[in-house]
């Protein structure tokens, strides 16, 4: 059975676009979080090739949005394309990044280590980050560990899926849209440079999240729940490798 509301105390519902603490947390993980990951796994989203790559029809991700945010309890949508969708839109929605940014330069450093030791490093980042975004960080790693263990089906390996949620989780948004707005401004070699340098910040943020999804351990609260009773169990390390 899936999670199910309310998703926020008050009078407003609204529950995209609104910061982590100001939600229903179960376990220090927004329920609205918890409801989207539920409904995801009861479609087999695990199963369908480019889950999170291939969006859902945009009308029926905007009607679903919208009657959540009006107050609706549950989901509705049995289309894993569109609760895949959702999930993404509520993570980019959010006010600010998962990681705080205070965190930025560690995680972006992570791609300065030998490929063994970036788990381990991007882990010891992780749990200093303060609640609730850590829990919440850990139950979507989670939740996409179980999406990349099925990768042979779905395609979605953890470079894959790291370039979908990356932004989300670390993108500088000052920073970004400085260099976004310069690299329209600059010409010749200048501009050059500049796409350079954007492109080895992405490729900072994928190391940090790929250390992640290889090398974090399941634990019962953190699962990214759905299905039968909502509980995933453990995954072995080796069902979470990234697939060259």
């Amino acid at each position: 059975m899936a999670t199910k509301g309310p998703f926020r105390e008050g009078a407003d519902p609204k529950v995209f676009g609104v910061a982590i603490q100001d939600l229903i947390l179960d376990d220090n993980v927004p329920r609205i979080l918890r409801a989207l990951v539920d409904q995801l796994f009861l479609t087999k989203a695990e199963q369908v090739e480019g889950i999170f790559r291939i969006p859902g029809n945009k009308q029926e991700v905007e009607k679903e949005k919208s009657r959540i945010d009006s107050g609706a309890h549950e989901l509705w949508s049995e289309d894993p394309n569109v609760v895949g969708s959702l999930l993404k839109l509520w993570f980019r929605e959010l006010p600010t990044q998962l990681i705080p940014a205070t965190y930025a330069e560690e995680c972006l450093s992570v791609s300065n280590l030998a490929r063994e030791q970036r788990g381990a490093r991007a882990v010891e980042i992780l749990s200093r980050i303060p609640e609730p975004n850590r829990s919440t960080c850990k139950f979507l790693i989670h939740t996409l560990q179980r999406i990349s263990a099925q990768s042979e089906t779905n395609k979605m390996n953890n470079k894959n899926l790291a370039m979908v949620f990356a932004p989300s989780l670390l993108t500088k948004d000052e920073e970004s849209k400085r260099q976004a707005e310069a690299s329209t401004t600059a010409s010749g070699n200048n501009q050059a440079l500049l796409m350079a340098k954007m492109s080895m910040d992405v490729d900072s943020n994928l190391a940090f999240v790929i250390g992640l999804l290889e090398d974090l351990k399941q634990t019962s609260s953190s699962s990214g729940g759905g299905g039968e009773g909502g509980f995933l169990g453990w995954l072995p390390k080796w069902a979470c490798l990234w697939r060259q």
